[in-house]
């Protein structure tokens, strides 16, 4: 019988506490609100004061190479003849790491003299900051760049406290982009002609001289494309505009958290409050019952 009846006296018993946790929590319940209130006005405040970020966004895509790097691949067999290693693969891959690449961003932020920009906070500090304290904060917490596998697009973020900046930053990196791998593509492949010249003037061998004369032809498609297309490297399907949401900070986000955050903690609040006074009155209730 003892063990039939356990269960329901659990279940008064819980109800029971359960009354008395809300019973208490309504005894104390203009603390709760006060705790809660400022939280909440501290959040509010918090939110309204804190500093501004945008964020402005380039979406691309890597310019289609196969098709050169496809003609060269199958002159490689006809290169070797002469002993020639040229069109190395990995061009697309090659294109997203100069854009990461912290010393492409360490020559934008000289040449644009960004680094009394990134650094106003700290160019007091000591020790003092330099180019590649600059860099190391434009990579980490400015500059983001995502690659979507899937779709083959590419987004490169600026966020900073000035929407106009943001967005003039971000079009003109990609824009720098592009001409600096243009400018790398057309180096390589007036050097790589130079060479072939030269080597196909130096040999009497009808192989040799047509296959050194179909990689000149592939290199001079390479010149072409680079010479004729100023997206060589990234062809912008969007380009930056200016935002009009903020990026950060999320305003009702920081209020309902701060919020909640209150009135979690003044219910910690109570529930420790009733504790202690409870085990201050213990050491009296012992005394007299003695």
């Amino acid at each position: 019988m003892s063990v039939m009846n356990s269960q329901p006296e659990t279940t008064s018993d819980e109800e029971i506490d359960l009354l008395e946790l809300l019973a208490l929590f309504w005894r104390r319940k203009w603390f709760i609100v006060a705790v809660t209130s400022l939280f909440a006005a501290g959040g509010v405040a918090y939110a309204l004061l804190a500093q501004q970020w945008w964020r402005a966004e380039v979406v691309m895509t890597q310019v289609d190479s196969k098709q050169v790097s496809g003609g060269l691949a199958q002159l490689g067999g006809l290169a070797s003849l002469a002993g020639i290693n040229i069109g190395a693969g990995g061009g697309s891959q090659n294109s997203v790491a100069v854009l990461k690449s912290k010393d492409f961003a360490r020559e934008f932020i000289e040449e644009k003299n960004l680094l009394p920009v990134l650094m106003a906070e700290r160019l007091d500090a000591k020790p003092a900051v330099d180019i590649r304290d600059a860099v190391d904060y434009f990579d980490k917490d400015v500059r983001a760049i995502v690659e979507d596998k899937k779709s083959g697009l590419i987004t490169l973020s600026i966020t900073w406290t000035d929407p106009v900046l943001a967005t003039e930053w971000a079009n003109e990196l990609v824009k720098r982009a592009n001409q600096r791998l243009r400018a790398q593509a057309l180096q390589e492949s007036e050097r790589n002609i130079k060479y072939l010249q030269g080597e196909i003037a130096a040999t009497n061998v009808t192989a040799v001289q047509q296959a050194i004369g179909k990689v000149i032809e592939s290199e001079m498609q390479k010149l072409l494309l680079a010479r004729g297309s100023e997206e060589f490297a990234f062809k912008v399907i969007d380009k930056a505009v200016e935002p009009k949401k903020r990026a950060k900070p999320q305003r009702a986000m920081i209020a309902i958290g701060a919020t909640l955050a209150g009135g979690f903690l003044s219910l910690v609040l109570v529930l420790i409050g009733n504790w202690w006074s409870q085990e201050k009155l213990r050491p009296k209730d012992a005394a007299v019952s003695v």
